[in-house]
């Protein structure tokens, strides 16, 4: 992707060409056209100070990291329009660059600079201004809020610790970076001035403490950037006066203890990250006037987070991320939540919810099935009084991973199973499915016929077997698994304790990795698992084979007669054997 720098740059070197005319000078490129001139950016290729005459007509000039460039050549340029000194060794700019009268970008980022000249202000057109990573610059000047033309302003990670009081004067400011500028404590109240700003990012201002009430008359304001400010306690209470604000991010603020009301009025906001707020305990009534939000984050939270039955009441939400929160059990007002409410299944725009790792969520509203366009579902709880799988007949959207939890082995779920229509979601790439409890004899027959009908889509990439507690594999493994699920690339199976007879696996044409772990009273692998076909296709792709606490296992075939040409032939992609909890395993 571009940066943003590299963008600003082009589209300034563009708005040049039309007024450029051919010029008979040695450092002139053509673009093609003979009538017209790229902009002359001077690469210095040699090492020392250059002169060349021709230094007047030249519109944009570059100095290479490492490369002396004589500033006086371009410094009395009647046209100069850019100028790039970033990575140069330059300690101060000279007093002359003043009189750059038609300079529109300047960018002196990641160089020894201590100061910045008086004389800036008299650079009326400048547009953009990059001192990002000049960590030797300390304070800005009061003459830089006189560059009434200044769009983008870029201070990251330098060493300020406030801005000029006169920073409001930048009238057509429209981005203001001071991201990671950890000595940053404090702020003007005429930052709330900017009338045109529309970009102002804050992003690792460790020691930023408060913001000012003022910043809440930011019109104009598109983005806010608050992430890793981390002792960042409040927001203004008017934050809602932001009424433009299209992205909110609050990520790792960690003290940040409660959300004003009035971010409710905030109705175009479009994405709030609010992931890793340790101290926040619940979010207000009011995020119900989200209208237009699309994407909510709250994921990575350890304490109990209580949120309100509002955010059922989220029309255009796509992207709803609860992941890694510890306590989180539901999403209705109580403080020890267990389940997503019911009247979440209004929010028919939902396309991806990521709940994995929440292990006291145990159940999703009734009727989520009802999400037609959900594309992303990390964790299915099913069980007695959990989710029913069968809400997953008309999700045929689904893609990326899925698992699926069972919790209780008493209810038979094979009819609901077989409704889920597993083998329809084509776009499913992995599946986990696993046992959390174990089972009593009468309960077996549950488990197996519950697996026996759970056939995965076709595409399956990767496949996990936790857990499960019968006394054989379904039909789907046992019988050609390799044309049931051919593109199977990882397959793993544990904490499996009563199965004596693993699948057959050899012939599964692009599995690349085999994890087998706590799989008792398997004692061989022999001709059980060779079916029909080539004798030099068995394991053809296999890289990887990984056991893990078999105790019971004694023999893995490396061929199908013992002879060592055709051993060669079946594992000649393996790579990679790890046995861990070591077991004597004999060819």
């Amino acid at each position: 992707m571009l940066s943003t720098r590299f963008m600003t740059w082009c589209m300034t070197l563009l708005s040049l060409l039309p007024g450029m005319k051919s010029r008979s000078s040695t450092l002139r490129m053509s673009m093609g056209a003979p009538k017209h001139a790229a902009t002359m950016h001077h690469w210095l290729m040699t090492r020392g100070p250059l002169k060349f005459s021709g230094a007047r007509s030249v519109k944009s000039a570059r100095c290479i990291p490492g490369v002396m460039l004589l500033m006086s050549s371009f410094l009395h340029s009647s046209c100069l329009r850019v100028l790039d000194l970033r990575g140069s060794q330059i300690t101060e700019l000279p007093k002359s660059v003043g009189r750059l009268k038609h300079l529109r970008y300047l960018d002196v980022s990641s160089s020894p600079i201590t100061s910045l000249p008086n004389c800036i202000s008299n650079l009326h057109n400048l547009q953009t201004l990059h001192l990002s990573n000049c960590g030797n610059l300390y304070v800005l000047p009061m003459s830089i809020c006189s560059l009434e033309n200044l769009e983008t302003l870029n201070l990251s990670t330098c060493h300020f610790q406030t801005l000029p009081d006169s920073i409001g004067h930048l009238q057509n400011l429209q981005n203001l970076n001071m991201s990671f500028c950890s000595f940053l404590c404090t702020l003007p109240s005429s930052i709330g001035e900017l009338q045109s700003l529309q970009d102002l990012n804050f992003k690792g201002c460790v020691n930023l403490k408060i913001l000012p009430d003022t910043m809440c008359r930011l019109q104009s304001l598109h983005f806010l950037n608050l992430s890793q400010c981390g002792i960042l306690r409040a927001l203004p209470k008017n934050i809602g006066n932001l009424s433009n604000l299209l992205h909110l991010n609050l990520s790792q603020c960690s003290d940040l203890e409660a959300i004003p009301d009035s971010i409710g009025c905030i109705t175009r906001l479009h994405t709030l990250d609010m992931s890793y707020c340790s101290s926040l305990s619940e979010l207000p009534r009011s995020v119900g006037g989200l209208l237009e939000l699309q994407t909510l984050i709250l994921s990575h939270h350890a304490r109990s987070l209580a949120l309100p039955i509002a955010t059922s009441h989220l029309p255009n939400l796509q992207i709803l991320d609860l992941s890694l929160n510890i306590g989180l059990e539901e999403l209705p007002e109580s403080i020890d939540l267990a389940t997503l409410p019911d009247g979440m299944t209004t929010i028919t725009n939902l396309k991806h919810l990521q709940n994995d790792q929440c292990p006291s969520l145990e159940r999703l509203p009734d009727g989520f099935g009802q999400w037609t366009k959900l594309e992303t579902l990390s964790l299915l709880i099913i069980g007695d009084t959990c989710s029913s799988i069968a809400e997953l007949k008309d999700l045929i959207l689904l893609s990326g991973c899925l698992r699926i939890e069972c919790l209780s082995h008493k209810k038979d779920l094979t009819i609901d199973a077989k409704r889920a229509n597993l083998r329809d979601k084509r776009k499913l790439s992995n599946l986990t499915v696993s046992w959390t409890s174990s089972c009593s004899s009468d309960e077996l027959k549950n488990v197996e016929t519950f697996l026996e009908v759970l056939l995965p889509p076709e595409n399956l990439e990767v496949l996990e077997i936790n857990g499960y507690m019968g006394t054989k594999f379904p039909s789907w493994m046992m019988e050609s698994m390799e044309s049931w699920l051919p593109n199977i690339t990882f397959l793993s199976l544990g904490n499996i304790p009563n199965c004596i007879c693993l699948p057959p696996l050899g012939h599964i044409p692009n599995l690349h990795s085999l994890e087998l772990r706590c799989i008792s009273g398997v004692r061989s692998i022999g001709p059980e698992i060779l079916a029909k076909g080539q004798k030099n296709t068995l394991y053809q792709s296999l890289k990887e084979l990984h056991f893990e606490d078999m105790p019971d296992l004694e023999i893995w075939p490396t061929s199908l007669a013992g002879d060592s040409e055709e051993s060669q032939q079946q594992y000649s992609c393996f790579q990679s054997l790890k046995l861990s909890l070591q077991v004597d395993v004999q060819r």
